[in-house]
């Protein structure tokens, strides 16, 4: 499950708390903080913050524990709505047939992909290991027009973007003369 930054942050703050209430406890089990001091620190400072931090924290567990529960939802980008139904094409599918249309190259040693799906089509990423002494600008954007070609005809789904990122570009290695 991949988490958002907000998720993250009400993660981070959970826990925090967790911690501190688990070592007050933790405290006050071994007798090193009685429990009358704690309820006259809570006297002390207020019942409604320890009300809203109480709520806070029962919120936030709940959000967590939901979903926790809900499965996550498949990645997949429309095609097409027939009268029989909708046929949808999952990312993986997409994903598959952007590396194999890169791979077919012979000048690409390895080659990483991510597809992003929107509204009218996808958004391609192609992150290529080359091999040495290769033209980059030629090899790139015939990459770039094989894997939306191939994106468009297998699936019939538009591709909007293919960006081609060059990862590593080795070094031709020379024999010794000796």
């Amino acid at each position: 499950m991949k988490m958002s930054t907000l998720n993250r942050i009400l993660f981070f703050f959970y826990l925090f708390l967790m911690i501190i209430m688990l070592s007050m406890l933790f405290v006050m089990s071994i007798g090193l903080w009685p429990l009358r001091g704690l309820m006259a620190d809570i006297e002390l400072y207020g019942w409604p913050w320890l009300a809203l931090l109480s709520v806070l924290l029962l919120v936030i567990s709940f959000k967590y524990l939901f979903l926790s529960i809900v499965p996550p939802k498949i990645q997949s980008t429309l095609l097409k709505n027939t009268e029989m139904g909708m046929i949808r094409v999952s990312v993986n599918t997409l994903d598959s047939i952007a590396q194999k249309a890169v791979k077919s190259f012979a000048e690409v040693k390895d080659v990483k992909t991510s597809v992003s799906p929107e509204t009218d089509g996808v958004r391609i990423r192609v992150v290529l290991f080359i091999m040495p002494e290769v033209n980059i600008p030629e090899l790139t954007l015939a990459v770039q027009a094989r894997v939306k070609e191939q994106i468009e005809d297998i699936s019939g789904i538009s591709a909007k973007e293919v960006q081609v990122y060059v990862e590593n570009v080795p070094m031709a290695q020379r024999g010794k003369i000796e």
